[in-house]
């Protein structure tokens, strides 16, 4: 992604602004007193994938290099970064967790009603 863009572009994007959004989200992590348990462990799938691509870039000159390619014989998924699949479940649950959260209260609204 973004392997087009001038390599002075990519390390601000990709690297920079990156680095700044992990640090917002882990300050958030560290002092938000509302978080369950779920919403904690989605935040540090998210901040880990994060990381770890991150060094990646900074390591290797702006390229993310921890892929795989899983699957049983002829059958295969495809080739995935570990990163971005942590990246990704964490995502998926802190959406599973905000739904569920305003699920509670549309139903806790129709008990008073």
């Amino acid at each position: 992604m973004g392997s087009s863009l001038p390599t002075e572009w990519r390390f601000w994007i990709f690297t920079v602004s990156v680095a700044i959004a992990l640090f917002i989200l882990f300050v958030y992590y560290f002092f938000s007193k509302s978080l369950s348990l779920l919403s904690y462990l989605a935040l540090s799938l998210i901040i880990s994938g994060g990381l770890s691509n991150l060094i990646d870039r900074i390591i290797y000159k702006g390229v993310v290099v921890d892929f795989l390619n899983i699957g049983i014989g002829n059958f295969r998924t495809g080739i995935l970064n570990m990163a971005d699949i942590a990246i990704t479940v964490g995502i998926t649950l802190m959406l599973y967790t905000s739904l569920a959260k305003d699920r509670s209260r549309k139903n806790s609204f129709n008990i008073s009603e």
